[in-house]
């Protein structure tokens, strides 16, 4: 079985064509208006299956913005909180992943005291 075709088997690809079509559908470009090369890009990675098709997490980006965007995170994250409706998808997204992660009590107690314990910074020399 070839690469192409055992991305394509089953549900799972079946569901990621039907969405990826669904989000592109809307004809252009969500950043520069474009209508060519059009393209469905996660907000949150596609690798977390949840999140993979769900449509709080997509947007339509033409292939430029969209590698730009991959090669530009922090410019990324900045684009998505300054559109209303994208902003709060991601909060929703990132309140249900908190929300479904369940640490134990004292985790967070427990990740202070290590970091407690970490020199500071100005005191990290590299090795010569």
């Amino acid at each position: 079985m070839t690469r192409s075709s055992s991305r394509a088997a089953g549900a799972k690809g079946k569901a990621d064509r039907t969405f990826s079509a669904w989000v592109r559908s809307i004809g252009f470009c969500e950043r520069c208006g474009t209508g060519r090369n059009l393209q469905c890009a996660h907000i949150r990675s596609r690798r977390f299956s949840r999140w993979r098709v769900d449509p709080r997490n997509a947007v339509c980006l033409c292939a430029g913005c969209h590698h730009w965007f991959t090669d530009h995170p922090i410019e990324f994250a900045s684009w998505v909180d300054s559109i209303d409706h994208l902003a709060d998808n991601y909060a929703g997204i990132m309140l249900e992943d908190l929300e479904q992660w369940k640490q134990p009590a004292d985790w967070w107690e427990t990740r202070l005291e290590t970091l407690d314990r970490l020199p500071a910074r100005n005191a990290i020399r590299p090795a010569r």
